[in-house]
């Protein structure tokens, strides 16, 4: 589903990036499918991810996947990679920063997960520049969500100190958060 409403998007003029988790790839055969169709989609970007749950197959995170891609001879032109200002709930801060490391000999950029504290993003920003990561960053910003929402994503992807700190800066909440769509008054 995701490879189709990339194309779709593709083709009415919307530069794509479809999100392929790594664990949802059982294996070499069923990443050469992946590829082919985005191939014959015509997609030049791609976003890796680990995923969530257990892997399906023998891919067991976005590192590994990277890596088969880099076999594959890939053809794409733009690689981006999560990474995690605030932490990972499931993964260790050592942890992440030794895969970025290593990941920035296969990806052109990385997306941080989305935060609303821009000191920490900076601190973090600091710290992995020192360590010789230099991939472009962009910084992830959620789209407009009620503020429940919005708080509910912050608490399930281990954002939700960032959301407690956008909370205490209301001028920065009324930029953000909008009580309905678009236009509404």
């Amino acid at each position: 589903a995701t490879i189709e409403l990339s194309a779709w998007l593709s083709l009415r003029g919307h530069d794509v990036a479809p999100h392929i988790p790594a664990r949802l790839i059982r294996d070499r055969a069923h990443l050469n499918h992946v590829l082919a169709r985005m191939r014959s989609a015509g997609l030049h970007k791609v976003f890796v991810v680990g995923g969530d749950g257990d892997p399906v197959g023998e891919v067991p995170d976005g590192l590994s996947l990277l890596r088969l891609l880099d076999e594959a001879g890939h053809w794409f032109d733009e690689i981006g990679v999560p990474a995690y200002p605030e932490g990972h709930t499931k993964i260790p801060d050592n942890v992440l920063m030794r895969d970025l490391r290593e990941k920035q000999r296969y990806a052109q950029a990385m997306t941080t997960q989305m935060s609303f504290n821009a000191g920490a993003v900076a601190s973090w920003i600091e710290r992995i520049r020192g360590d010789g990561i230099t991939l472009p960053i962009h910084l992830g910003i959620p789209g407009v969500l009620e503020l429940g929402k919005l708080v509910a994503v912050a608490a399930r992807i281990g954002v939700a100190d960032s959301a407690r700190y956008l909370m205490k800066q209301r001028s920065l909440l009324g930029h953000l958060v909008q009580r309905g769509p678009l236009g509404a008054d």
